[in-house]
């Protein structure tokens, strides 16, 4: 019986011999092991991809080296390698896949390589799986250091991954060093297959009848190192094979006859790493050197060359260009027994990457994590912890060591474990507050600061983000009408809950009403963390159009403090500004002499956060959305007033009021006649005028730039740069209005 199904990403392009044998060997490990097993392939144009193979193979037809070996390798890929092709337009695999797979693995070759593919590194990082998902077997970053200019994104990147392993000792410690974490320094895939094996499955002759050495570059061969081959040949009678050069008639044989080749050689000569190691595992004497390349010298091979060679005990046999001095004894005894060794240890590492339970820490894409942290909050042994990624945003990361594989975690996830428990009917106002004072200090109709004091009335506890001394935004607790007015305004960055979820389980415990406000997802995140209904716990999320990146705002807010600010210590900071009106706000920054306003049209924070620039990635196909909620009041600006339900429009602010709950609707009923309100048809609401309550944002088509720029120019010139709002055509708008009125309809999320 299948144990299921594993993926293989790796390096593709059909030009390679040690790339599609290494590809081969990590599919049989797997298949060994029970599994089915595809490799796949993800490209960004169709037509382009058959384009290439079309001209590839008018190339064999003409007789061209090329076109032979990209042939071979097709008819190899059909014969050994199951492959799926994805074509997507940033050529990066949808998170959708990771419901068909049980693991995906990638390796071994220069998946990490920092120079190599750097368009698809969130493909070699397995970000569309989840974390229990995802194995890397024996990769290459090809450098013996990772440079200061990629440690973010590597930080970020290989935290992903449960286990960690490379194929080379020095990329092994430069991933520990830049880690913290243990990673395996694990032999190639081609050499867990014993030679024996090799021999078996492929046996494909070369018809040479006279012996020979081989010539395999991938890299220059200077002109010393040719003719010191030559002598040594001329001189022995040996004929010389050059399988890498494209004039040479074995350039386009295939990879079972390459192997065959590598076995039968009295002499092997190269540069390239997959040539050396089967010339370990099938014992063929052999002599390997730097790689010359023609690309940035920070991508030479010379590292895993040296890793080789200093793992069998075979330093001898790694020479520089000028060493003439050629012999055909070379001692595989210690070898031998090292394979054996590293055999049975790249086979327990395996092993513990296919025993990651179905719910394992963190088993979600990155793409799908909200960073509501319920899991870091509910692990038993504190082996979870929430750490900034790359982008600014906290998500929970993984110290395995510790972790008892409980499944805690997965279970109070609030994406994983979605299951939405009102059946209620949902009711919907229009309201805003008599009181002009409390309207002016709040975002919109100050209907939050009357739940606020109904909690606070019956001694209870209310939750809500603040900005602390350091603008950051985070979630604290206040016990006092006083203490709550730091929740009343809008916060536009995404905010750490820290050990909220706890405090409010304590509080309930006590038998003390406990309000919680926060966005869908955090509220949804302390009800699985809770596990059970409280009586006494009243949840307010509110219509959220999607959290931007913490990083991004205290960039900003730092450049506001020292170029408008002259660097005096902020003493207030309003989002949602409404001295010139509700709907003209202002991000309003001040400090003991100076004030900042900038406009929501030109503050460039405000404009990125409206042209969806630095949201995080879940935002964009949010597991919440809808107008039936788990909360027991959703709140909102009631925008378009104008157009829906002109009697309930007020300048200073009106909020829309869900009501989905028994408790949410005792409170409306006692904090209602304080209020103007009007009651209106949801539905037809969202459809017309508050979208953003059914169906997620769409990214910026920038967004990745974006992220990228902020490193090298400031927050400011990158949103300048990539804030582009492309002007559509009316056909397009007219096409994506009935797409939404579709998916709304549906309530289809996206």
């Amino acid at each position: 019986m299948s144990r299921g199904k594993v993926g293989i990403i790796t390096l593709y392009g059909n030009y390679n011999f040690g790339n599609r044998l290494q590809n081969y060997a990590v599919q049989q490990i797997f298949r060994n092991r029970g599994f089915d097993v595809e490799t796949l392939v993800c490209e960004k144009s169709r037509s382009k991809y058959y384009a290439r193979n079309v001209r590839r193979s008018l190339k064999f037809l003409k007789g061209n080296g090329v076109g032979r070996r990209h042939v071979q390798f097709k008819k190899f890929n059909r014969r050994k390698i199951p492959t799926r092709y994805f074509f997507t337009k940033d050529g990066l695999f949808p998170s959708s896949i990771a419901g068909e797979y049980s693991f995906f693995s990638v390796g071994s070759d220069q998946v990490w390589n920092p120079e190599l593919r750097k368009n698809e590194r969130d493909n070699f990082f397995l970000r569309f799986a989840r974390r229990d998902q995802r194995i890397c077997v024996s990769p290459s970053i090809g450098v013996a250091e990772i440079e200061k200019k990629y440690w973010a994104d590597y930080y970020d990147g290989l935290q992903g991954f449960p286990y960690l392993s490379c194929r080379e000792s020095e990329g092994a410690l430069a991933i520990s060093g830049l880690t913290g974490r243990s990673c395996a320094h694990l032999i190639d895939p081609t050499l867990a297959i014993t030679g024996e094996e090799w021999r078996e499955r492929f046996a494909e002759p070369v018809k040479e009848k006279d012996p020979y050495v081989v010539v395999f570059f991938l890299g220059e061969a200077d002109a010393d190192l040719t003719d010191n081959v030559k002598k040594f040949a001329s001189g022995k009678g040996y004929k010389i094979i050059w399988p890498s050069d494209p004039k040479d008639k074995y350039y386009g044989i295939s990879p079972e006859q390459f192997v065959y080749m590598i076995d039968h050689a009295a002499l092997v000569f190269t540069d390239s790493f997959h040539v050396a190691a089967f010339s370990v595992n099938l014992k063929t004497p052999f002599y390997v050197y730097d790689r010359h390349e023609r690309l940035d010298a920070s991508n030479k091979m010379n590292s895993r060359i040296r890793s080789l060679t200093s793992l069998f005990g075979l330093e001898d046999r790694y020479v520089d260009r000028t060493f003439n001095l050629f012999s055909e004894e070379c001692g595989f005894e210690k070898a031998d027994a090292t394979l054996e060794k590293e055999r049975e240890a790249f086979d327990l590492y395996i092993d513990e990457c296919t025993r990651q339970g179905e719910l394992a820490p963190n088993a979600l894409p990155d793409s799908k994590c909200t960073g509501c942290l319920a899991c870091v909050s509910a692990c038993p042994v504190k082996c979870l912890e929430g750490k900034k990624d790359r982008e600014g945003f906290v998500r929970p990361v993984l110290d395995q060591a510790r972790c008892v594989n409980c499944g805690r975690c997965a279970a109070v996830c609030p994406v994983i474990s979605l299951n939405r428990k009102n059946g209620e009917h949902t009711e919907a106002y229009a309201a805003y507050q008599n009181d002009v004072a409390a309207l002016e200090k709040s975002s919109s109709g100050a209907v939050f600061p009357l739940i606020c004091k109904w909690v606070i009335e019956k001694e209870g506890v209310v939750f809500g983000a603040v900005i602390d001394d350091h603008q950051t935004v985070r979630h604290a607790a206040a016990q006092t009408l006083k203490g709550c007015e730091a929740f009343y305004s809008s916060k536009y960055v995404q905010s750490d809950t820290g050990s909220c979820y706890e405090q409010a389980l304590s509080y309930l415990k006590d038998g003390r009403y406990v309000l919680f406000s926060g966005t869908p997802c955090q509220a949804e995140g302390l009800r699985a963390f809770l596990g059970k209904e409280y009586e006494k716990l009243i949840l307010v999320d509110f219509v959220c159009h999607g959290v931007p990146s913490p990083d991004v705002w205290s960039d900003h807010v730092n450049m506001i403090k020292d170029v408008y600010l002259s660097g005096e210590d902020i003493t207030a900071v309003n989002f949602r500004d409404k001295t010139s009106g509700w709907e003209n706000y202002s991000l309003t920054v001040k400090s003991e002499n100076h004030t900042y306003i900038g406009s929501r049209t030109d503050d460039p924070y405000c404009k990125g956060f409206s042209a969806n620039l630095f949201l995080r990635r879940s935002c964009h196909d949010c597991a919440f959305k809808g107008t039936e909620r788990d909360s027991d009041i959703t709140l909102g600006d009631f925008w378009g007033a104008d157009g829906f339900l002109p009697e309930a429009k007020n300048a200073g602010g009106t909020s829309m009021v869900l009501v989905h709950s028994a408790q949410g609707r005792m409170i409306w009923n006692d904090i209602s006649v304080h209020l103007t309100s009007t009651s209106f048809d949801v539905s037809k609401y969202a459809e017309r005028s508050n979208r953003a309550m059914m169906i997620s944002v769409a990214p910026n088509e920038n967004r990745k730039a974006f992220f990228s720029d902020r490193m090298t120019m400031g927050t400011g010139e990158a949103v300048a740069k990539n804030a582009v709002v492309k002007k559509r055509t009316f056909a397009e708008r007219a096409i994506g209005k009935i797409r939404r009125t579709l998916r709304i309809r549906t309530g289809e999320k996206r």
